[in-house]
């Protein structure tokens, strides 16, 4: 009796300590599941597909109301069940991409889900080598896939999507070498990708971090991720900060410690830990800036269907408005705080750079088609996309 009430003990003040900024929210109403997709769209957060000890239910899709704090279920993913998909969000549509199959079968075939007519389409298939355990994550403009595994073997190729074309183009190879089971997200005009096994047999972990830029359309290293090397993490982003945690480490031990990613200072900070065991495979998707980490297999090798939302500290966005947004060939920019005003085209040609004296700032005449503004405001860099016709 005296052993159990120790135990206990002990575990009500693990927890405590480790729940400062974290919140238990209502779990997944399905079984749980490590390696799935989630993602965020209009104020809702989704899971879909992965691995439950099985795949038969894995392509229910289920939605989560912050509001009501509560889920319900979708129109289910129509392709065939996986796990290890890559997924990223554009234009307020989600794409599920490639996977592999409960056989085996290595998957090349790309679906987009439309929350607002709760519907899937599918997509030309990915031109590449299909794979598992990918990269993924979408900038302003474009998603992006590249690295993961193909039977026997590891990628680090790089792969840019436009989804008004509906078409794949390669690009250079990414710096850190072949890797699978590494995390990613996005903030504005960079991706950010890390971490993952660079042997094809499970070992070589890596905590090396790269950043992506469309304006440069270049890849360049960051400090290396403080938690160490690692595979199976989390990662997902808000406006300002990318959170990262969880894992596996080289010596098979789950991890359940967290960090936080300053894109203006490129610089990580421990954040709390998530208040549970050490998990690998889960998932992630951001709401209201809150960052939401689900599911899992947990240390215990329990498949879980837990959700825990981080409180981060409050950073207010710039209020800062540009328009007429489309355009007919001239725009303005209006902020309290705006230091500095950048125009790029798409492929990362400077158009123009102002220094704003006065609160309203015009452009001047504009070159048709897709822009990038990118706008110091305060102490914060935002990006904006400006349609000119």
């Amino acid at each position: 009796m005296t052993k159990h009430l120790i135990f206990l003990l002990f575990m009500c003040g693990f927890l405590t300590s480790h729940a400062q900024n974290w919140e238990t929210k209502t779990s997944v109403p399905a079984w749980g599941r490590d390696d799935a997709c989630a993602f965020s769209l209009l104020g809702k957060g989704y899971i879909v597909t992965g691995n439950q000890g099985g795949f038969v239910t894995s392509n229910e899709l289920w939605s989560y109301d912050p509001v009501t704090n509560s889920w319900t279920q979708k129109t289910p993913f129509p392709g065939t069940p996986r796990q290890y998909a890559g997924s990223f969000v554009m234009n307020n549509e989600a794409y599920i991409i490639m996977g592999i199959a409960e056989n085996g079968t290595t998957l090349n075939d790309c679906w987009k889900y439309t929350a607002e007519t709760d519907t899937w389409t599918q997509l030309a298939d990915f031109p590449g080598t299909g794979r598992w355990s990918m990269f993924s994550f979408s900038t302003l403009l474009y998603g992006y896939v590249g690295t993961g595994a193909i039977p026997g073997a590891l990628l680090n190729d790089c792969w840019r999507y436009d989804p008004n074309a509906d078409t794949w183009i390669e690009l250079e190879s990414f710096p850190g070498g072949t890797v699978r089971e590494t995390v990613s997200f996005s903030i504005g005009e960079r991706g950010y990708v890390g971490l993952g096994f660079q042997a094809a047999n499970g070992t070589q972990l890596t905590a090396a971090f790269h950043q992506w830029s469309d304006l440069t359309n270049q890849w360049t290293a960051l400090p290396d991720f403080p938690g160490g090397p690692r595979s199976y993490a989390t990662a997902v982003a808000n406006a300002h900060q990318g959170f990262v945690g969880t894992g596996q480490n080289a010596a098979g031990d789950f991890q359940n410690d967290c960090f936080v990613f300053d894109t203006e200072t490129a610089s990580w900070t421990a954040i709390d830990s998530l208040p549970d065991l050490g998990m690998r495979g889960m998932s992630a998707f951001t709401l209201s800036a809150q960052p939401y980490f689900l599911t899992g297999l947990r240390e215990d090798i329990v498949r879980v269907s837990s959700v825990f939302r981080y409180n981060p500290p409050v950073k207010s966005s710039p209020n800062v408005l540009v328009y007429p947004n489309p355009s007919t060939g001239e725009a303005i920019v209006k902020g309290d705080e705006l230091q500095r005003i950048q125009l790029f085209t798409l492929d990362g040609r400077l158009l123009r750079e102002v220094v704003p004296t006065e609160v309203t700032t015009w452009l001047g005449e504009l070159p048709t088609g897709m822009l990038l503004l990118r706008l110091l405001s305060g102490d914060q860099w935002i990006c904006e996309r400006l349609l000119v016709y």
